[in-house]
């Protein structure tokens, strides 16, 4: 816990600036002014049902700064925002309980208390990793329902059941994640059955809080019997793995489920500590307390990479639990079903002989033919299924891209994705380093030249303002595919590499990255060329560096967003019309080693770039006035084949196209100039500056053909047969043994 806390304050520390903001306009009966996320705001006044514009929330603030404008009396939308904050629908009092039903004491086998937890999906339950943290951990607790006081003043009759690791454990002990997710198994003692208590969902939707908001958080403090903190709680700062929120409560209550006002998580509670500012600025005292929660958002982001690293049965259940909070929308779940020894609950129930019984405060019976526990899940995920359905993007003639405004949702490359290894970031040379481009949003500890998506990250050149090095995480077996033209997003059943001109589609800027720093829109559309008969009067296209469908994977939501993401100008670079558009070994090269390579979780990491030449030829533009285009495009597939890690190194090459640039579009021809070579990891660092370590250079199936086919020591490719994904590695000679 030591090492928690020490963590736990620095980040306190880093967000003092929105601590503060957020105090002042709760001082002054404006809490979501401390709000200055725009987008959030909005989609947070949807999804509660707001009627009113949030956006006059904030316009005082933009007219002044916020402290003068909290001095100023609150009037208009402001003030019913400001004081309707504490009304709320008769429905909270229904949903709160259902969402307090999910929470659970976790105690040692003899009954005293070790924290708490909550449950995610039927069976599942959620807690902190210092709560319990290993399979051996598992097999000392219990988890308990019901430990609590009732209406009449007497405790309830307590349900205990054990936890089931080997059904599910899956745990992350880093200070900014620190949770668990494990199955709970049979059950010990008490009237009830697990399906009896409902779950809450998870979901890493970002219109679920407002910094300002309240927030309410059902708990065992201290082991003692089930408490709420209802509504004293405020979300004051909002950092991208942890929120803060701070309330006169007692610290602990480890692994409690924190929930906005409509009943969504938003949090696990991990710890809390006396603040250690005690006045604001005008001296007014702040509470004792700050507690700190792991972002829901973040746990499902994290869950979704590690959906690898379980076995089939495994992986499928928490997939389904992570598809059915997509679904719901991360809305608690009443019980499915109450089985008790009097039989008054309501619910639906299962009996041996195959009955479905549904008891409202009468009881219906319906005959279901050869029923088992099995076909009542299948009819239950059948209707899972068709929420799924009405949720899917609807048939339209346009798709109407949307990127997602809230860059705090996205992780990026993550470097244990292959499992058993590490693989970062290639790391650039000092000389290589200072021409990158600066993330403005980037917090301490991060890599200050990344730029963060879903599922993939980006160096910038900022001289050039193009992509230097991308890398993408691909998860073959949880890949989507999203309709380019409708939106739709269905399972992608294979891949196939993509033909289409990208003329009609939206390029996004990035607001991270310094306009100066990076191409736009006029780099593509301001080309001065003649145009022939019937061509577009343009020779380069925008091209993907990150494929459009390489990091859709996940949730419908996440694939959405990667999908999006791939069209921001950072992963933008000019290519000519064949390269873009049929370069089927350039595309494909990640579904050759998907389809062919032998690989247990079908899992490929993918660094893709440019090489950047000062010899690159100059094209006209009549904005960008002497800009270069890159020649050569370099690709690394890292996968791991039979237990061994295997890499292999590729360059696409449009040199013989471009090396005298035309001065019309026609001049070029698409059926020329464009090739592809098998290359080494090696030359690849010779040609970028950039190092990709010992392993992937170790990995490298063809490190052995340097210098060899042609001159420049690359050797030309013309279909995937001509790549052997098995080649026989070059052996390495052994060390001298010392006598």
């Amino acid at each position: 816990m030591e090492r928690i806390e020490q963590s736990a304050l620095k980040r306190i520390k880093s967000a003092q600036h929105q601590q503060m903001r957020t105090v002042q306009a709760v001082r002054h009966g404006r809490p979501l002014a401390a709000e200055n996320d725009q987008e959030r705001l909005d989609a947070r006044s949807a999804a509660i049902g707001h009627q009113m514009s949030i956006k006059s929330i904030i316009a005082a603030a933009k007219e002044s700064s916020l402290h003068e404008s909290l001095e100023q009396p609150p009037g208009g939308p402001e003030r019913i925002w400001g004081n309707s904050i504490d009304f709320v629908g008769v429905a909270f009092l229904e949903q709160g309980f259902n969402a307090a039903q999910t929470t659970g004491r976790v105690a040692f086998l003899d009954g005293r208390a070790q924290g708490t937890g909550f449950l995610i999906a039927p069976g599942l339950f959620l807690t902190n990793n210092h709560v319990l943290g290993s399979l051996a951990d598992a097999g000392l607790f219990v988890v308990e329902f019901d430990y609590e006081v009732g209406p009449d003043g007497q405790p309830h009759e307590i349900c205990r059941f054990e936890f089931s690791p080997n059904e599910l454990f899956i745990t992350d002990d880093t200070n900014d994640l620190d949770y668990t997710v494990i199955a709970i198994g049979r059950k010990i003692s008490g009237p009830k059955e697990l399906d009896a208590f409902g779950f809450c969902p998870l979901t890493n939707a970002g219109d679920k809080h407002a910094l300002g908001e309240v927030a309410n958080i059902v708990q065992h403090p201290d082991g003692r019997f089930k408490e709420v903190v209802l509504r004293e709680n405020r979300l004051i700062s909002r950092l991208s793995h942890v929120l803060h929120y701070v309330a006169d409560t007692e610290p602990g209550s480890s692994g409690s489920p924190v929930f906005n006002n409509q009943w969504q998580a938003i949090a696990l509670h991990h710890w809390g500590g006396p603040w250690r500012q005690r006045f604001a600025q005008d001296g007014s005292p702040l509470p004792r307390f700050v507690n700190e929660g792991i972002r829901i958002s973040a746990i499902v982001d994290e869950l979704q990479l590690r959906l690898g690293e379980l076995s089939p049965s495994q992986r499928d259940r928490l997939e389904n639990a992570l598809q059915l909070g997509e679904n719901v929308k991360g809305r608690p779940q009443a019980p499915q079903a109450a089985t008790v020894e009097d039989g008054n609950e309501t619910g639906v129930h299962l009996r041996a002989d195959g009955t479905a019984v549904w008891r409202l405060p009468i009881e219906i019976s319906v005959g279901l033919p050869a029923a088992t526990n099995c076909a009542l899940n299948g009819a239950m995920n059948a209707a899972a299924a068709a929420v799924t359905n009405s949720n899917q993007v609807p048939q339209a003639e346009a798709f109407r891209r949307r990127v997602d405004p809230n860059y705090d949702n996205r992780r990026g490359y993550r470097e244990r994705f292959l499992h058993g290894h590490i693989i970062p970031m290639p790391q650039p040379s000092d000389a290589v380093r200072a021409r990158l481009a600066v993330n403005q949003d980037a917090e301490a500890g991060d890599d200050p030249n990344e730029f963060p998506y879903q599922h993939f990250s980006v160096y910038v050149d900022s001289i050039r303002g193009l992509p230097l090095a991308t890398a993408c995480n691909i998860d073959g077996r949880n890949l989507k595919n999203i309709n380019r033209r409708t939106g739709r997003v269905t399972r992608a059943e294979n891949i196939e590499t993509e033909s289409r001109p990208e003329a009609r589609e939206k390029w996004y800027d990035d607001p991270r990255i310094n306009e100066d720093e990076c191409g736009d829109d006029d780099l593509y559309t301001r080309q001065v060329v003649s145009a022939g008969p019937n061509r577009v009067s343009r020779i380069f296209h925008r091209g993907h560096m990150v494929r459009r469908l390489d990091p859709c994977w996940g949730s419908d939501s996440r694939a959405l967003r990667a999908e999006a993401d791939t069209f921001h100008f950072t992963n933008c670079t000019p290519q000519v019309g064949r390269f873009n558009t049929n370069q089927t070994l350039w595309q494909g090269i990640e579904n050759h080693v998907l389809d062919n390579a032998r690989i247990d979780d079908i899992r490929v990491t993918v660094f893709t770039g440019t090489v950047l030449d000062d010899d690159d030829p100059l094209y006209r533009n009549d904005v960008f006035d002497g800009f270069r285009v890159p020649l050569k495009f370099w690709k690394i597939a890292v996968w791991e084949d039979d237990g061994e890690l295997s890499a292999l190194a590729m360059i696409a090459d449009q040199s013989d196209a471009l090396r005298e640039l035309p001065e019309t579009a026609e001049a070029i021809d698409d059926d020329e100039g464009v090739r592809d070579f098998v290359t080494t990891v090696i030359d690849i660092e010779q040609l970028t500056g950039l190092d990709f370590g010992e392993e992937v250079r170790e990995a490298d199936l063809y490190q052995h053909i340097g210098g060899g086919e042609s001159a420049e020591g690359f050797r030309e490719i013309t279909d995937f047969e001509d790549i052997n994904l098995h080649p026989k590695k070059k052996r390495r000679r052994k060390k001298p043994q010392n006598k």
